[in-house]
């Protein structure tokens, strides 16, 4: 932090910075003074569609609109959603969770299929990826189902923390 601030104070000529944080409040104040700052939001689904049309992706655009709207707004997590397997395997989960009572044998097929897809050699960050959607899919649950019994909501909790254990 002090060479950065050293380097802002006296900057070579014709020199411009670019300092990105996602905590702002973490950065040294006499760094934050030096600073112009400029608050930026995720990408909305439809723009991430249109930059995936420009950067010519191929896929169908209901795979197209799925990854957008499991991307958080970043277009390079659409396109490695769309690049990869995550995003049949997720829509497998969603299917496999949709379902009124779990536990049939024809589950365990889909579970044993997703499981054995992202355990691959060179997986790693498919299967970060996947669990990342997995967290964000139970938080998703829980804002739906707030008035829930608190039984429901806890047994959600725990649902979480064991896939943020995995990760």
């Amino acid at each position: 932090a002090n060479a950065l601030l050293k380097i802002l104070e006296e900057p070579p000529r014709r020199s411009l910075f670019f300092v990105l944080s996602h905590s702002a409040g973490r950065l040294l104040s006499t760094i934050r003074s030096r600073c112009q700052r400029l608050d930026m939001s995720p990408l909305q689904t439809d723009q991430v569609i249109e930059t995936l049309d420009q950067l010519s992706v191929q896929a169908s655009d209901a795979d197209k609109q799925k990854a957008a709207a499991l991307s958080e707004g970043s277009v390079r997590r659409a396109i490695q959603l769309i690049e990869g397997t995550i995003l049949k395997e997720f829509s497998l989960f969603e299917s496999l969770m949709a379902q009124p009572t779990l536990g049939r044998s024809t589950d365990w097929l889909v579970v044993h299929k997703i499981a054995e897809s992202l355990s691959r050699r060179g997986q790693e960050d498919s299967y970060q990826m996947f669990l990342e959607l997995v967290t964000g899919w139970i938080g998703q649950q829980v804002r739906q189902n707030s008035a829930a019994p608190i039984s429901q909501l806890a047994g959600w909790a725990d649902l979480w923390d064991k896939a943020i254990q995995t990760s």
